[in-house]
C-alpha cells in the first residue's frame, strides 16, 4: 500500500515538472550483458536509480543537449538517453541509457536497456 501511494505521489509530481521514468530489464558493462530489473527516474532536481531493492539518489547538475549531468556530492557523472528498439536477455526495450561514471573512477560505462514509463 505504501509503495502504491509513493508511486502515485511521484507520478503527480512528475506531471508538474520535468520528469522521465524508465524501467530496465537488462544491463551491459564491459561487453557483458545480464538480466537486471529496476527503474531510473529523472526529474528537474534529481536522478534516482532503483535496483535490487536499493535506491541511489543523485542531485541533478544540469540537463544540456540530451546529456544529464548529476552528482553524488563528490564526483559528477552523466547519462545519455537514446531512443533505440531491440531485445536483450528476453527484455524488449525502446531506450538505451548510457551511464558514464566520472573519469576519476576509470570512466566506467553501464548501459541500461529500458522501456519508458508513461
Amino acid at each position: 500500500m505504501k509503495k502504491n501511494f509513493l508511486t502515485l505521489l511521484f507520478m503527480f509530481f512528475c506531471s508538474l515538472s520535468f520528469c522521465q521514468n524508465y524501467k530496465f530489464g537488462a544491463i551491459s558493462s564491459s561487453s557483458v550483458t545480464a538480466k537486471s530489473e529496476g527503474t531510473i527516474n529523472i526529474t528537474d532536481k534529481n536522478v534516482s536509480i532503483e535496483s535490487e531493492g536499493k535506491i541511489f539518489n543523485y542531485d541533478l547538475v544540469k540537463n544540456v543537449n540530451g546529456i544529464i549531468y548529476f552528482t553524488d556530492g563528490v564526483m559528477t557523472h552523466f547519462l545519455t538517453v537514446t531512443e533505440q528498439k531491440g531485445s536483450k536477455k528476453g527484455f524488449d526495450y525502446n531506450y538505451m541509457i548510457n551511464y558514464q561514471m566520472d573519469k576519476n573512477m576509470g570512466g566506467t560505462s553501464v548501459i541500461y536497456w529500458c522501456k519508458k514509463i508513461e
